[in-house]
C-alpha cells in the first residue's frame, strides 16, 4: 500500500509519457499482486472457519454491471463478446455480501474469458426462490471456451489445482 503510494507520488511529478506508462503497470502489478494475496487470505480464512459474510445492503445490478465493465477491455481485445443478463424479477437492491460476491463473479468471468478464444462469454442472474423477503439467486457464466472432460470435473474444487496445467 504504502509502496504504490511512492510509485503514485512519483508518477504526478514524471512529465515522460514512457516514464508513467512503465509507472502504470508497475501500479497494476502491484494491484494484482494485492488481489491475489487477498484471495489467498481469504481461502485460508475459508479452509479454517474463520470467513466472516457481511450481511450489508448493496445494489446488485451495480455490482454486475461494473464486473462486466472491467471483464469487458479483456474480452474486446481478445474478440469475445461479453454479455450480462438479469432477470427482471431480480431486485436491485440485496442484502449480502458485496466485496465477496464480487470476487466469484469476477474470478468466474475472468477464467471464462482466459479459456475463450472465440465466441462469448455470458453471465445471467436468475431469481430461483422467494421466502417472504429472502431470496435465492442464481448466477450463471456461460461461454465458448475449451470447456472440460467429466474426469476433469472432479479436479475442478481441488486446493490450487488447474483442470490442464499446460495452458
Amino acid at each position: 500500500m504504502l509502496f504504490r503510494s511512492h510509485i503514485r507520488n512519483l508518477k504526478d511529478r514524471e512529465d515522460d509519457p514512457s516514464k508513467r506508462r512503465i509507472m502504470d503497470i508497475v501500479l497494476q502489478c502491484c494491484e494484482n499482486m494485492e488481489k491475489i494475496i487477498n484471495n489467498l487470505l481469504d481461502f485460508a480464512k475459508l479452509e479454517n472457519g474463520k470467513m466472516v459474510i457481511e450481511q450489508q445492503p448493496f445494489s446488485l445490478h451495480t455490482l454486475l454491471n461494473v464486473s462486466v465493465s472491467v471483464s469487458e477491455s479483456v474480452a474486446n481485445e481478445k474478440g469475445i463478446e461479453l454479455n450480462c443478463h438479469i432477470s427482471d424479477d431480480v431486485p436491485d437492491e440485496v442484502v449480502g455480501d458485496e466485496f465477496h460476491l464480487s470476487q466469484v463473479i469476477n474470478n468466474l468471468l475472468n477464467n471464462a474469458i482466459k479459456f475463450t478464444e472465440d465466441g462469448q462469454v455470458k453471465l445471467e442472474v436468475y431469481k430461483t426462490k422467494q421466502n417472504k423477503k429472502d431470496i435465492e439467486l442464481t448466477f450463471f457464466v456461460m461461454d465458448t471456451g475449451i470447456g472440460m472432460s467429466l474426469e476433469d470435473k472432479d479436479k475442478l474444487f481441488k486446493s490450487f489445482t488447474q483442470v490442464d496445467g499446460s495452458i
